[in-house]
């Protein structure tokens, strides 16, 4: 077969099928035990739309070929396109023989199209497309069923916005390359194509008017049928590029499932999303005869149900506090006893049924009494006091430290006291639950109020430290503390790494719509431990020193994190990191101004900024002199927060973009810190940075600095796919 053929025979057979795909996808009135299986084959389209992107069948490069795209056979290729679409056709023939279409008022099924295939003059509509994003998000909730007798259609656009902007990105491609095809001459085209082209634009199309079909059937095992053919030759094309662009392939199915993840916000979605994703991987691993690629496989599709599980108990979390602020107990709120279970462990006040934490914990950090006992009150003086926590008698004591977060001013018993009681349990329930890789942030084994242990207005969240030594001490040391320190920076490669890390970290939050609020280099932490090896390991030392990975950074200071949507939480007004956070909420209580996550992403651009030059703000900016590093490392001192004024702090992002003249670095000689960032990190890494800094707008992640960053779909996932583009792909194509 010619390979220009090939290419193009594929591209018209993939465009049917996507058309059938949506065709079954917009079928409304699916029975409630049948939604489940909607989703599957929106996951399945949509796999199938990320071999078409990997491949280049969706993104035509000019003399492409299937051959030099896969490398493959093109025969079976199309073997496999053309059996999904008559698998696809049958479904939707089966469906349709009962007369089953919606019409939309002002047309009438008679005289739609006249007998010679032409459109009818007189056909009217009055449906309209929806322009509420809330209204294509509802499509796929099996709770929100149509119960009019002439429901309105929903439009090509509503129905792909709930799946992914991958699917946009298709019909935007196939509406330009129709284009392109209507002004080429027919006589362009390579003998053998023309009646291929001729064949497929006389078709009737899958959708024969913009309206959608009921579904009819109730016989759920032909679903469960399609489904299974469907999935074994999806399997069967992503096999075809195994060793071949899979990694890319396997980046843009990523991308996708946090898509739909943003897409779908009702308890009962996310909850069905968690048990098809939790099936995928049993048949992965029932299915793959390559053992280690089926791992990899079951563990890309396990960390997506692990973000859902984590949006899922968010979306909990606002539904108990609606019924709290409504005087409704939150407990008789008709969830599922599996979406309200808590597994962390709770600390504090065994009349209030928690353990008493000073009969598990040893202080390893904390003042001692004359006779040797531990001053436990002392604990509360640290920032992040060490120990170790027995959690099982007879098993190892596990390592571990804590992380405080202060108390609101509430009336005891009150409502809002309640309330932040109820947010610090759950936000220590998703600090416990299961995370994939991508998500750097450590594990919580615990959380205790300090009111009981410690008689302190504080909340404590009991982390598990990494202990990779024998050593009995280990340490925990922030980026911040890091910085400047030339014994401890980390490679260029390094670097970069830790930069995308924590990138990721940052997605994979906000994919849940899960705001941190604090994101910046002293909340980035590394476990440190002893050695007594020499810096190359190969004979020990003559002294001890510390050491530890920078390729395992863990993101913590989640005291003031929280759910997009719920109401924010209160902190203490300390000032001392409004250098790092977006100018308008310098120095204010963050009920006045709610945190976006462009907000984050622009203190994640200070730490990039911080982790490219090596050094802390205050000095890559000229507000002080640089410290001087130690020559050898037995301890790492704690870096005085910055002090600088809040004119200074507001200041720093217009200096730095080069938007306000009189930077102190420009006064002082020096290059600008952005500019130079390149000299030390490569274009790459300080576009993204940059992209960072700007926030919003054109030059930044095309999104505006409005509250509907997580309430519009539709804006989370531009902002998402923004923030991939531009920073997770531009540090991906860092060469070192």
């Amino acid at each position: 077969m010619d390979p220009l053929s090939a290419f193009e025979l594929a591209q018209v057979v993939l465009d049917n099928t996507v058309r059938l795909f949506k065709f079954v996808s917009a079928l409304v009135e699916y029975p409630e035990e049948c939604e489940k299986y909607r989703l599957q084959l929106i996951i399945e389209y949509n796999r199938v739309l990320a071999w078409a992107k990997a491949a280049g069948l969706i993104e035509v490069t000019p003399g492409s070929s299937l051959v030099s795209t896969l490398g493959t056979n093109a025969t079976e290729l199309i073997t496999i396109l053309a059996r999904i679409q008559w698998l696809l056709a049958e479904f939707r023939d089966l469906n349709a023989m009962y007369g089953n279409e919606l019409v939309p008022t002002g047309i009438s099924p008679a005289n739609e199209k006249e007998k010679d295939g032409k459109e009818s003059k007189d056909v009217k509509s009055s449906g309209k497309d929806s322009k509420d994003p809330k209204a294509a998000g509802s499509a796929s909730s099996s709770k929100e069923k149509s119960t009019s007798a002439e429901p309105k259609p929903a439009t090509d656009q509503a129905l792909l916005s709930q799946i992914s902007s991958l699917a946009l990105s298709y019909d935007q491609s196939q509406k330009e390359q129709k284009l392109k095809v209507e002004k080429e001459e027919e006589a362009e085209h390579r003998r053998g194509t023309n009646h291929i082209r001729r064949f497929f634009r006389t078709t009737k199309d899958v959708v024969t008017h913009p309206s959608r079909v009921r579904w009819v059937m109730v016989d759920k095992e032909a679903f469960e049928a399609l489904l299974l053919d469907l999935h074994s030759l999806t399997e069967r094309l992503h096999e075809l590029m195994r060793g071949y662009q899979q990694s890319k392939m396997d980046d843009i199915i990523g991308k996708t499932y946090r898509e739909m993840i943003l897409a779908r916000d009702g308890i009962g979605e996310l909850r069905e999303m968690v048990d098809v994703l939790g099936n995928m991987v049993e048949g992965i691993l029932l299915g793959e005869l390559n053992v280690s690629r089926g791992w990899a496989r079951a563990k890309l599709v396990d960390g997506v149900r692990e973000l859902v599980m984590l949006k899922k108990m968010a979306r909990v979390l606002e539904e108990l506090l609606s019924r709290l602020h409504q005087g409704q107990d939150p407990t008789a709120s008709g969830l599922e006893a599996s979406d309200t279970e808590i597994t962390v462990a709770q600390f504090g006040d065994l009349a209030k049924g928690k353990k008493d934490l000073l009969e598990v914990f040893y202080i390893y950090d904390g003042d001692k009494y004359p006779d040797g006992e531990s001053d436990f009150g002392s604990v509360i003086r640290f920032k992040r006091p060490r120990g170790y926590l027995t959690v099982q008698e007879g098993v190892d004591e596990i390592p571990v430290w804590i992380e405080w977060k202060l108390m609101g001013d509430y009336a005891e018993g009150s409502i809002e006291e309640k309330a932040a009681d109820l947010r610090t349990l759950t936000l220590a329930e998703m600090l416990h639950l299961p995370k994939p890789d991508s998500l750097h942030v450590p594990e919580c084994i615990g959380y205790l109020d300090a009111r009981d242990a410690f008689g302190a207005d504080m909340y404590g969240f009991i982390f598990k430290a990494r202990k990779e030594r024998s050593c009995w001490g280990h340490r925990i040391v922030s980026l911040y503390d890091l910085l400047g320190t030339e014994m401890l920076k980390p490679s260029l490669s390094q670097r970069v790494d830790l930069a995308l890390k924590l990138c990721t970290t940052v997605l994979n939050l906000h994919a849940v719509n899960w705001l941190h609020k604090g994101v910046f280099s002293d909340n980035v932490i590394f476990y440190f431990d002893w050695s007594t090896m020499n810096e190359w390991g190969t004979e020990p030392g003559k002294g001890m020193k510390l050491v530890y990975d920078p390729g395992k950074p863990y993101l913590c200071g989640f005291g003031y994190s929280r759910p997009e949507k719920s109401k924010t939480t209160a902190r203490s007004l300390d000032t001392a990191w409004d250098l790092y956070r977006w100018p308008a909420i310098q120095r204010e209580h963050p009920t006045d101004h709610n945190s976006r996550k462009t907000y984050d992403l622009y203190s994640l651009g200070l730490a990039l900024l911080e982790i490219g030059h090596w050094k802390p703000l205050d000095e890559i900016l000229c507000l002080k002199e640089s410290e001087s590093s130690p020559s050898y490392i037995q301890t790492v001192p704690e870096r005085k927060p910055p002090s600088v004024s809040l004119q200074v702090s507001k200041n720093a992002r217009d200096w730095l973009l080069g938007t306000q003249p009189d930077a102190p670095f420009a006064e002082a000689k020096k290059m600008n810190p952005l500019r130079e960032l390149r000299n030390l990190m490569g274009g790459r890494y300080s576009r993204a940075v940059e992209r960072c800094l700007w926030a919003h707008g054109e030059k930044g992640f095309g999104v505006e600095d409005l509250p509907d960053q997580s309430r519009d779909s539709g804006v989370g996932i531009r902002l998402q796919e923004a923030f991939t583009k531009y920073v997770i792909e531009e540090l991906q194509g860092v060469s070192v």
